[in-house]
């Protein structure tokens, strides 16, 4: 649902019970959106779960392994490219 700002002023008390109820409400300032209202609680139980893209993602083994002549660079203090 969207209302502008002048609405929303006028009607929180309603605008409250409806974002209690699980709607989300856009308030708009010369059409344009300016801010959100939706229930706190039901936003944090749709954050990532730690361990949800188990499977998605891979990496090498030796991804922290820096490269012989990176390391030959660094210690002859030039640019390795």
């Amino acid at each position: 649902m969207e209302v502008t700002l002048s609405e929303a002023k006028a009607k929180l008390s309603e605008l409250v019970k409806r974002v209690a109820a699980g709607e989300v409400i856009t308030v708009t300032r010369h059409g344009k959106p300016v801010l959100e209202l939706r229930d706190p609680n039901v936003a944090a139980k749709r954050k990532a779960l730690y361990g949800s893209m188990k499977g998605k993602i891979w990496m090498a083994d030796d991804w922290m392994d820096t490269p012989p002549e990176v390391l030959e660079a660094l210690d002859k203090g030039i640019d390795p490219e």
